[in-house]
């Protein structure tokens, strides 16, 4: 009966958390969309002139909302990666001491070594998604408000290849920073299971039988295959941070434009206290 009310509430906490995350996650990159809006309209016009009015949408409509995904999300999903590990972690230490502190370091020492290697390459990309996507943005709105031009003279393949241009570069990153970020699990699998069976070896050298031991492997087993996902979503996590740093940075700098005093102020229309006649 135990087991299987500590298994519903699992479930349920998950759904939970799940509802969370979301709801929490859409009501942010709401209110952060629509103070970036606010703030564009209320700078003065000279800037307005000198801006791309391209830039400015995919600051305002993705890099926006590109940082709730990328920054909100995943860390609200880091904490309970991390509030997950602590847990099995405890729990494992209770059971074997030892081993479960050799695991924990064997994994979090690969773990950070992957990440240290991968975090040049994830920095890269950053900057090629943030300039790529305004690029995207200011070639499509440049080709289509001068489809005139572009349909008189024929020049839709230049167009076509200014476009092609960043959008591959963009997906490119993107899809290196995914590769990037689930990676490491398949590594950090096999690593798991020479630990396990190395934990074995050592059981049978100091006992000179397993079947003993066979509780404790099959605990640290389960742990192992909860703790697996959990570190790797907390990786994943991390990854998907580092690789949006360069958008982060341009969409808080869209919410921290200052906003000129003088636009905030609302001139009431002058009603007429007479009549306007037209005599011939």
């Amino acid at each position: 009966v135990a087991f299987a009310l500590t298994a519903v509430f699992a479930g349920v906490s998950r759904a939970v958390s799940l509802w969370v995350v979301a709801r929490v996650t859409a009501g942010i990159a709401s209110d952060l969309g629509i103070e970036a809006y606010r703030r564009t309209l209320h700078q003065p016009y000279e800037a307005h002139v000198q801006r791309n009015s391209g830039e400015v949408m995919s600051n305002i409509l993705t890099k926006v909302d590109a940082t709730s995904n990328s920054v909100v999300r995943q860390l609200l999903a880091l904490c309970g990666s991390a509030l997950t590990v602590v847990s099995i972690a405890a729990a494992l230490i209770v059971i074997e001491p030892l081993t479960a502190l050799i695991a924990m370091v064997g994994l979090g020492c690969g773990y950070a070594l992957i990440g240290r290697a991968a975090k040049r390459k994830l920095d890269h990309n950053s900057l090629i998604i943030a300039e790529t996507r305004a690029s995207t943005f200011r070639d499509v709105q440049e080709g289509l408000g001068g489809i005139r031009d572009i349909l008189l003279d024929g020049s839709q393949s230049h167009f076509v290849r200014l476009f092609e241009k960043s959008d591959r570069s963009m997906k490119r990153a993107s899809a290196t920073n995914q590769i990037i970020g689930n990676t490491p699990r398949f590594a950090m699998e096999v690593i798991a299971l020479v630990l396990i069976a190395g934990l074995a070896y050592w059981i049978n050298l100091r006992t000179g039988s397993v079947a003993s031991s066979l509780p404790v492997l099959g605990a640290l087993a389960l742990g192992g295959q909860r703790l697996l996902p959990a570190l790797q979503q907390g990786f994943l996590s991390w990854s998907t941070i580092v690789g949006s740093r360069k958008t982060v940075v341009e969409a808080i700098e869209f919410l921290d434009q200052p906003i000129d005093d003088a636009n905030l102020i609302r001139y009431e229309p002058s009603g007429l206290s007479h009549q306007i006649r037209l005599s011939g």
